[in-house]
């Protein structure tokens, strides 16, 4: 029998980028550095901010930049030359290496020609952040999928998949078991690693839209400062703190506290797509080649039936209204087997 894929929901169009390519160390500055430039021209401020990329993300307890980056934006160069000690900077350490790309067209010619830019830089990160204080964020690479509200002020590298929302209900549900169910059947595996890959993961995923959110921005804000707390008081990153999650011989109070508040958490998502008659049973099961502290085995099948369930009947709406496609799957998807 032929098996179902999901299909990309036009409700999560548009919410999801990769962070910035740079393409150039030299972009980079030391926080001295940063510090210096800024206090003898106040003016730099406008296009230094603070660095972060996936390690930094999954290994810092209060998810604290380590650097700065010169940032241009789409600046013209005659605009950029309005901070000529930061192009100057530019100019010796990004240019040079700029230069060796010698082809005459596509991105050789772009790199060469606008050596004082990133080669990947995303304006609608640029256009959130006008008006949003916070994004939402995790490492595209990582042991351990968990997403952490970064203040828009930081400029992502491309190891970090940036989603454009800042409510607590959406970081509910993408911290919740549900969630991991789907991004177990559709992230790429790489060894005891997942690559997140938005277009299967994200673009294809029901959230709910339909219960009042009230519930799940309180679970959501309660998991999130309980995390917070936990890291900060132990000075571990997100990585380590799941790694104490997930150990069955982990019984300190404050971590058997977070396993409580994900069981509420998993319940309030439950209840939230009126899924009430789910029996989670929450334990230690192992999944793939790890043990994990997660709903069973045979819920995580049911949960994953009727996600995939309602995928189809979100796209399908849809295609009645003329907006879809309907042979048009999620790309890129391919099946595999999820022990």
């Amino acid at each position: 029998m032929k098996t179902k894929l999901p299909y990309s929901l036009l409700a999560n169009a548009s919410l999801t980028c990769r962070g910035h390519e740079l393409h150039g160390e030299g972009f980079k500055l030391s926080e001295e550095e940063a510090n210096q430039l800024i206090a003898g021209n106040p003016g730099n401020a406008e296009v230094i901010f603070p660095l972060m990329n996936g390690k930094m993300l999954n290994n810092s307890p209060t998810f604290e930049p380590q650097g700065f980056v010169i940032n241009f934006g789409r600046r013209t160069f005659d605009e950029a030359a309005a901070y000529p000690k930061l192009l100057e900077i530019v100019r010796a350490r990004v240019k040079p290496e700029r230069d060796l790309h010698t082809a005459n067209a596509g991105r050789d010619r772009y790199l060469r020609e606008n050596w004082w830019l990133f080669l990947g830089y995303r304006t609608n990160i640029e256009v959130y952040s006008r008006t949003h204080a916070k994004y939402l964020a995790c490492a595209v690479n990582t042991k351990f999928l968990s997403f952490v509200l970064l203040d828009s002020k930081v400029v992502p590298t491309s190891s970090i998949c940036c989603l454009l929302l800042d409510q607590f209900s959406y970081l509910a549900q993408l911290r919740s078991s549900f969630y991991e169910v789907w991004t177990e059947h559709y992230a790429s595996a790489r060894g005891r690693t997942i690559s997140y890959v938005p277009s299967r993961c994200f673009n294809t995923f029901p959230f709910i839209v339909d219960d009042p959110q009230e519930k799940l921005e309180k679970i959501g804000c309660e998991f999130h400062k309980a995390c917070s707390e936990q890291m900060i008081s132990q000075q571990q990153g997100l990585t380590d703190l799941y790694n104490h999650f997930h150990n069955s011989n982990e019984k300190d109070g404050p971590i058997t506290h977070l396993r409580e508040l994900h069981e509420e958490m998993d319940k309030v998502v439950a209840a939230a797509y009126g899924w009430t008659d789910l029996d989670l049973r929450h334990g230690f099961y192992k999944i793939k080649k790890d043990m994990r502290y997660t709903i069973s085995k045979a819920s995580r099948n049911v949960v994953h039936e009727r996600l995939l369930a309602l995928n189809h009947e979100r796209h399908e709406e849809k295609v009645k209204e003329g907006l879809h496609d309907k042979k048009l799957k999620s790309s890129g998807i391919r099946l595999k087997a999820v022990k």
